[in-house]
C-alpha cells in the first residue's frame, strides 16, 4: 500500500501507505465478529453463506482482500523507487 498511497495521494514519506494499509486491514478483521449476526456456528452451507445474516462480515472480509490485492499489485507493477 505504500506505493499506492504515494502515487494516489502524494503522501511522503511513503511509510504512511503501509501504516494506513495495516490499520485498515486490522480494522476489517477485528470488526468481523461484531457484525456477524449469526447466532452460533452454522450447521449448513446455507447458514454459513447467508448474506442476510452475514452480509456485513462478508463485506469486511472483502475489504481486507481488496486492500491486500491493491497493495500487492501496485507494488508489482510500479517501477522501483
Amino acid at each position: 500500500m505504500n506505493r499506492f498511497v504515494a502515487i494516489a495521494f502524494h503522501l511522503e514519506p511513503d511509510i504512511w501507505g503501509t501504516i494506513i494499509g495495516i490499520v485498515l486491514m486490522t480494522a476489517a478483521l477485528v470488526v468481523i465478529p461484531f457484525v456477524d449476526r449469526g447466532s452460533g456456528e452454522p450447521t449448513s452451507w446455507g447458514e454459513a453463506l447467508s448474506l442476510r445474516r452475514r452480509g456485513w462480515a462478508f463485506l469486511a472480509m472483502a475489504l481486507f482482500w481488496v486492500i491486500l490485492i491493491i497493495g500487492t499489485v501496485t507494488n508489482i507493477v510500479t517501477p522501483n523507487g
